[in-house]
């Protein structure tokens, strides 16, 4: 990350970041896990399993957003706003740039 932390800041932040790390890490691992799943189930996937998937994917979504707006908040418990801020923002280009890479590789739902 390219902020720069007072010892006292940097004290606090990065456990706390390392903490958060390895929520997105887990989170990130059931992401992977689904798009294995769709993979193997593109060519013969029935509507049963497109929605299932659909509705999994949303969760997994919704648990990064969680934990996004869980962690945002501790940051700015210890550190000004503004790094807090940066981080976050930081993380949504990360995120950002992956997603895009995943949607030009994986391939849209066939209809039948």
């Amino acid at each position: 990350l390219n902020v720069h932390f007072t010892a006292a800041e940097g004290e606090a932040f990065w456990p706390l970041y390392r903490e958060y790390q390895g929520l997105m890490r887990a989170n990130g691992d059931l992401r992977v896990n689904l798009i294995r799943e769709f993979i193997i189930s593109y060519e013969e996937m029935t509507d049963e399993q497109a929605e299932n998937l659909l509705y999994r994917s949303l969760n997994i979504q919704q648990d990064r957003l969680d934990k996004r707006r869980q962690y945002a908040e501790r940051f700015a418990e210890i550190l000004p706003g503004r790094k807090a801020a940066k981080i976050m923002q930081m993380e949504s280009k990360m995120d950002a740039a992956v997603d895009m890479k995943l949607a030009a590789d994986i391939p849209l739902v066939r209809e039948r």
